[in-house]
């Protein structure tokens, strides 16, 4: 089935989930774009740094999340997995649920 994910944050440190349930990736993907068409990528981290602000002091916040990659015009574009459908199977075979 095709899932579309929400994308969240627990003090600062960015996950995907549906349905209340973080998401687990394998290697690779199949994505369905917003035009209709689907293709198969390579699931790539992506660091990021973020600070997040409790009792009146700022803490550092580091962190990676899944994106794909896709090369549009000889350009690459790194894509969260959060702008996209993702085909989901019970056996895992694209994402499971946590």
């Amino acid at each position: 089935m095709w899932v579309k994910l929400k994308l969240s944050d627990n003090w600062g440190y960015l996950y995907y989930h549906f349905n209340k349930k973080k998401v687990k990736f394998n290697k690779e993907i199949t994505v369905r774009w917003p035009d209709g068409t689907e293709s198969t990528h390579l699931i790539h981290m992506q660091s990021y740094s973020d600070r997040v602000y409790d009792h009146g002091k700022y803490y550092p916040v580091n962190g990676e999340i899944e994106i794909i990659k896709v090369d549009f015009l000889g350009v690459l574009i790194e894509v969260r997995l959060d702008k996209v459908e993702i085909w989901f199977e019970e056996e895992g075979i694209s994402c499971e649920l946590k």
